[in-house]
C-alpha cells in the first residue's frame, strides 16, 4: 500500500508497505509477511472474472477485502506480490529449490527418488525447478481440499481442476523439467504442475459409504475412472468436456483412464458391452488412432460411416419384415396347399437395379440383390415406410407394367413400433392392381428418355451432356387406402382360389 494513494491509515492484519515513488527506492521500508506457502490472495472480485470456478472454492477470508479494487490497479497487487505480501493472482508460479515433499510430489517417476537419497534415505539432492500450483489447494485445515466432505464439493474441485486448470496454468502441457543428477550421471524428470501432482494422490473424492459398516456417510478415495464417473455420469457438460486434449491430459496423468471413466459414466450394461464392443475392435485391428480421429473429427467421413451403418440397419429391418410377410404367405399357401390347391412361394432376385435411399426400403439378400416372392406366375414385391408413400425404382415400375396381371405391391406402413407378424397381417396392404396404375406414367417416362437419348446424340458435332438421376416413383398412401386393394389374406384367398 502506498502512502500517496491511501494515506498513513493503519491496516489491522496487514504490514504497511510504506514509502514514496517520487523518492529513491531506497527510502521504501518492506514489512512483509512471515513467511509461508500460502498468502492472501488479492479480492475475490479482483480475479474472478479469470477464475470463476476458483472464486467459488475460495473463502472470502483468505482473500484482501474487496474494497482495495476500488483503490487499487493491477500493478499495486504486483508490486506486493514481488514483495511477497500477497498472492495477486490464485495461480502461483515459483522457482525455488524444491523441499522433499515437492520432491517426492513432483517427480514423475517414483522409483527415480533412490537416486535422490543418500545412505540413510535422506533426499540430500539440490533440486531447483520452476513450478505452478494455485493456492490454498491443499488439506491444510481450512483450505480447498480440507473443506471438502461430500460428493457435491468433490464435483466443484474436479469441474475446477478439469476445466479452469488445466486452461490456465501455462506449464500445464509444456513438458516435463529435467535435472541431472550428478552422482549417478543420470537424467531425472519432474512435474511442473504441484496441483496436478497433489490432485493425483490425495484422497479428496468422496463416495457414499453403501455399506453401513461405519457412521461415516460418505468414504474419501484418490481419483479413479470408477469414483470420477459416478461424480460426473449426471453432467453432460464434464462428460462432453472430455473430449478436450488438456482434459484428456489431465485425466490420463491423474492415472484415470479415459475410455473406462466414459464407459462407467453409460446408462446400462448393454450400452457399456457395445462400446466395449467397438473399442476392442479399434485396438486390436491395427487401425491407426489418429485415423480414428481423423474420422471422427471430419463431418464427411463420419457421415459416410452412419450412412452405410443406416444401410445395413435398413437392410436388416428388410429382411426381417420380409421374413414376417414369408411367414404369413407360407401360413395361407400351406392351408391352401393342404386343401389341394397347386400354389409355391419362393424369394428371389428381382434385378440388379438396387440402391439404397431414405425412401428405399426394398428387400435385400446378403448379396446385395434386391428379392422380392414368387407365388406361382405372381411376381409380388414389399415396401415398408414410415412416410406417407412408398418408392418404387423404374425398373420395379417398368417389370409392374410389363406384367399387369400378375404383379403385386405390398405396402407395410411402419408407425414407429417393432413389427410383429400381428402387426403385419393387421397393417399390410396388398395392391393387385400397381401395374395398371403405374402405366400411364412409365409410358410418360419413357417418352422422356427416348427424347433425352435424342437430344444426347451428336447432331452436326454437337449434343446435350444429360446427368443420370437417381429415379423413384412416389406411391401416395392414397393408393393402400382405397377400395381396391386386399389384405394379404384377401389377395391369397381372391388370386388362388380354392379348387371346386
Amino acid at each position: 500500500l502506498f502512502v500517496q494513494r491511501i494515506g498513513s491509515t493503519s491496516v489491522r492484519d496487514l504490514k504497511i508497505l510504506s514509502g514514496d515513488k517520487k523518492q529513491d527506492e531506497d527510502s521504501t521500508v518492506v514489512q512483509p509477511f512471515p513467511k509461508g506457502t500460502h498468502l492472501l490472495l488479492s479480492p475475490k472480485v479482483f480475479f474472478e472474472n479469470e477464475f470463476p470456478l476458483y472464486a467459488g472454492l475460495i473463502r472470502e477470508r483468505d482473500c484482501m477485502h474487496a474494497i482495495y479494487n476500488n483503490y487499487l490497479i493491477e500493478s499495486d497487487f504486483q508490486f506486493l506480490e514481488d514483495n511477497s505480501l500477497i498472492h495477486s493472482s490464485p495461480l502461483v508460479k515459483r522457482t525455488e529449490k524444491l523441499n522433499p515433499k515437492n520432491i517426492e510430489l513432483l517427480i514423475t517417476n517414483s522409483d527415480d527418488l533412490n537416486l535422490l537419497k543418500d545412505e540413510d534415505g535422506k533426499i540430500e539432492q539440490n533440486i531447483e525447478i520452476t513450478y505452478t500450483d494455485f493456492a490454498y489447494l491443499t488439506t491444510t485445515e481450512g483450505h480447498i481440499y480440507d473443506r471438502n466432505s461430500t460428493p457435491k464439493s468433490s464435483l466443484e474441485r474436479f469441474k475446477f481442476l478439469l476445466l479452469e486448470a488445466t486452461e490456465k496454468d501455462p506449464l500445464f502441457n509444456e513438458g516435463q523439467e529435467e535435472i541431472k543428477v550428478d552422482n549417478v550421471n543420470q537424467i531425472v524428470f519432474f512435474n511442473k504442475s504441484l496441483w496436478l501432482s497433489r490432485s493425483k494422490y490425495l484422497q479428496w473424492i468422496n463416495i457414499k459409504n453403501s455399506e453401513g459398516e461405519s457412521d461415516k456417510k460418505f468414504f474419501s478415495e484418490a481419483p479413479s475412472s470408477k469414483n470420477l464417473s459416478e461424480l460426473i455420469k449426471d453432467s453432460d457438460e464434464l462428460i462432453k468436456s472430455i473430449k478436450g486434449d488438456k482434459q484428456q491430459s489431465f485425466l490420463t496423468r491423474l492415472g484415470v483412464g479415459v475410455s473406462d471413466l466414459i464407459r462407467n459414466t453409460l446408462s446400462s450394461n448393454e450400452l457399456k458391452l457395445s462400446w466395449d464392443k467397438a473399442i476392442t475392435n479399434m485396438i486390436t485391428s491395427d487401425v491407426d488412432p489418429e485415423l480414428v480421429q481423423e474420422i471422427f473429427n471430419d463431418p464427411s467421413i463420419k457421415k459416410e460411416y452412419e450412412k452405410r451403418l443406416n444401410e445395413r440397419k435398413l437392410i436388416s429391418r428388410n429382411q426381417r419384415i420380409g421374413a414376417l410377410i414369408e411367414t404369413l404367405f407360407n401360413e395361407f399357401i400351406n392351408n391352401l396347399k393342404s386343401q389341394g390347391v397347386a400354389i409355391n412361394i419362393k424369394r428371389e432376385p428381382f434385378g440388379s437395379d438396387y440402391l439404397l435411399t431414405e425412401d428405399s426400403s426394398d428387400l435385400v439378400n446378403d448379396n446385395y440383390e434386391r428379392e422380392g416372392f414368387k407365388i406361382n406366375d405372381w411376381l409380388v414385391e414389399l415396401k415398408a415406410t414410415g412416410k406417407d408413400y412408398a418408392a418404387m425404382t423404374i425398373l420395379q415400375a417398368q417389370t409392374a407394367s410389363k406384367n399387369k396381371d400378375g404383379y403385386a405391391l405390398i405396402v407395410v406402413p411402419l408407425d414407429g413400433t417393432e413389427p410383429d407378424i400381428n402387426f403385419v397381417k393387421q397393417n399390410a396392404k396388398v395392391i393387385s392392381n400397381i401395374g395398371a396404375r403405374i402405366e400411364d406414367v412409365i409410358a410418360d417416362y419413357d417418352e422422356i428418355e427416348l427424347r433425352k437419348k435424342d437430344l444426347t446424340t451428336e447432331k452436326n458435332g454437337v449434343s446435350v451432356n444429360v446427368e443420370d438421376q437417381n429415379v423413384r416413383l412416389r406411391i401416395e398412401s392414397a393408393v393402400w387406402s382405397s377400395y381396391d386393394v386386399y389384405t394379404i389374406e384377401e389377395f391369397v384367398l381372391t388370386k388362388f382360389s380354392k379348387p371346386r
